[in-house]
């Protein structure tokens, strides 16, 4: 049997066949988009937000999708939000703000506090440079969440 040489006009028309049936199988799997806004709580790790953006781009979730969300959360969380600050640590925090030398009890509660406060496991040193960071940090979440009036300090 003897092949035929197709034209380019027949190879063109067979192509936009092709590309056609492509975007009708694409029409299939994508829903209308519905407005959405970014700021989501419920958002709990890479899985979540991968679902979010798929789902603004009108892409339906299948199992296998969600498996994979479930995966991707528990391999990559998001930190979660600090813990609240007791009366108690803020007196602390007040207390060793501009303190130059900081003794061990302090130091202590400084590695006891940060951990507990930002679920992280810092294991307590007697590095300066880490000390001050960590009351930076504490510092800073006082300022960001729990201060009326800086002037007070």
């Amino acid at each position: 049997m003897k092949k035929v040489k197709k034209t380019s006009v027949e190879l063109a028309l067979i192509r936009a066949d092709k590309k056609r049936a492509a975007e009708a199988k694409i029409e299939e799997l994508v829903e209308p988009v519905e407005e959405t806004t970014i700021e989501d709580t419920s958002i709990k790790g890479l899985g979540d937000l991968i679902k979010k953006g798929t789902q603004l781009l009108g892409i339906k979730p299948c199992d296998a999708c969600k498996e994979r969300q479930a995966k991707l959360n528990k391999m990559f969380p998001f930190i979660k939000r600090a813990k609240p600050l007791t009366e108690d640590d803020i007196k602390f925090l007040k207390r060793i703000r501009y303190v130059n030398t900081i003794g061990a009890e302090d130091r202590n509660e400084i590695f006891y506090l940060f951990n507990r406060t930002f679920g992280t496991r810092t294991t307590p040193c007697q590095c300066p440079g880490t000390i001050m960071e960590l009351r930076e940090k504490l510092w800073n979440l006082y300022l960001a969440d729990y201060s009326q009036n800086i002037d007070e300090v």
